[in-house]
């Protein structure tokens, strides 16, 4: 079940800080007015970068820096491509003119969304922590900038985790418990499904980012 949930990050005092993705001062949450709403149009994408690899991660230690990012290129896996197709289409539904590829100077507005991980990867990951099984983790960073002025006109931070406490504004979702592995080995014994891991959470990430930019 998908829930938002804010904490400030000074309550932040856990042993799960060190697990926590990589969020900086830049994530924290500014709300999407009801005017900008009104006014904003057209949406430029930008971003969604290829992670540059994938890792695995128990207890705070990095304990694969390369074989899942194999298995992930061998199966074709591409998380930034497909996330910005669902984030794309799910804007066109609540009514925007979307432009993919193109001159951001013809739109009102350009979204901008970079995909964030674990914090001494910074890439999605599986992790397990405490001997709990290994699940999927990432986030999304998604800003909206005015493309005329480059006013921020929004941005939020959606977290993937198991994790419980995400920073000021961000929205926790967590992975489903059928994507979870008992060993490091059983991910590699079931690539496809790993990767459906992942790719699990980009409707999920879409749905929050236009429902933030819901027009009135």
């Amino acid at each position: 079940m998908s829930e938002p949930i804010c904490s400030h990050r000074s309550a932040v005092r856990s042993v799960a800080l060190a697990a926590l993705l990589l969020v900086l001062c830049g994530a924290c949450a500014i709300p999407f007015s009801a005017t900008d709403a009104t006014r904003i149009r057209t949406i430029g994408i930008s971003g969604f970068a290829e992670p540059s690899t994938y890792g695995l991660t128990s207890d705070d230690s990095v304990i694969d820096a390369s074989r899942l990012a194999d298995v992930m290129t061998e199966l074709n896996f591409h998380l930034g491509a497909e996330l910005k197709g669902v984030v794309a289409e799910a804007l066109r539904r609540q009514g925007y003119q979307v432009l993919e590829d193109g001159n951001p100077t013809a739109v009102d507005a350009v979204l901008n969304v970079e995909i964030l991980g674990y914090f001494k990867t910074r890439v999605p990951v599986y992790a397990a922590f405490g001997g709990s099984v290994f699940k999927p983790m990432f986030a999304a960073n998604a800003t909206l900038r005015d493309a005329s002025t480059k006013r921020t006109l929004f941005r939020r931070l959606y977290a993937y985790s198991a994790l419980p406490a995400p920073i000021d504004g961000t929205i926790l979702f967590r992975p489903d418990p059928k994507y979870s592995f008992k060993t490091s080995e059983e991910i590699f014994d079931r690539p496809q499904f790993a990767a459906e891991g992942f790719r699990a959470a980009e409707p999920v990430i879409a749905r929050f980012i236009a429902s933030d930019l819901k027009k009135p």
